[in-house]
């Protein structure tokens, strides 16, 4: 029997049209982690169960929503919206709608990495050039050790069979989070594309493999 999932309402404020995440760095590790364990319900076409979706939005995002026509849209299909800057809080405080702080993946992918070591869940990196993803994973599993990294990925294809054949093999896997470093827009429209296909509870764009890497280091320097 597939287990039932909790229904969540993540607290919004309107910047410029998009709903940006209130929750703090510590609220955003515990949603992401729950939906990597598969606990969150967003609900998918047909039924199906659908991958909860994350990303980030920052002063670059909110730019690209007028020179990319629909990625207004697109990004309001996502779960979680959370801001990677801290002039969206600046912004919000402007509009009278104020966050509670920037969340960005140097602040939480370091914590979002141990928590998911200790509940053993697998996770799948896909970004930058050839070796950056690798170098991120590999990096993260030093301040998180037991972390499963069931495989990375370039955030490049040669072409169409071989980002298909990246998709089939993701699945095959049965991660439980895939993370996904390419660039806004370009990331948000390949986990809308493929994210269903992929299989994995926890779908979310990052800020970067590189940015991911230098983190991973100045965290194990702090610690």
């Amino acid at each position: 029997m597939v287990p039932a999932r909790a229904s969540l309402a993540i607290r919004t404020v309107s910047l410029f049209g998009l709903p940006i995440s209130t929750l703090d760095t510590a609220a955003t590790v515990a949603v992401l982690v729950r939906a990597a364990r598969d606990e969150l319900a967003p609900g998918g076409a047909g039924g199906r169960r659908a991958p909860f979706l994350a990303t980030y939005a920052n002063p670059h995002t909110i730019n690209q929503l007028r020179d990319e026509r629909g990625f207004l849209d697109e990004l309001r299909r996502f779960h979680l919206v959370y801001p990677d800057g801290v002039g969206l809080v600046w912004a919000s405080r402007a509009l009278r709608a104020a966050l509670p702080e920037r969340v960005t993946a140097s602040d939480f992918l370091p914590g979002f990495c141990r928590e998911a070591a200790a509940h053993r869940l697998a996770l799948f990196f896909v970004g930058g050039e050839p070796g950056v993803a690798e170098e991120a994973a590999l990096r993260l599993a030093t301040v998180a050790p037991g972390l499963v990294v069931a495989g990375t990925h370039p955030g490049f294809f040669a072409s169409d069979e071989a980002e298909g054949a990246l998709v089939e093999r993701i699945r095959a896997l049965a991660v439980d989070a895939v993370l996904v470093g390419m660039g806004s827009p370009r990331q948000e429209r390949w986990i809308l594309r493929h994210g269903e296909r992929l299989g994995a509870p926890l779908v979310g764009g990052w800020a970067g493999c590189s940015t991911s890497t230098r983190d991973a280091t100045r965290a194990r320097r702090a610690g």
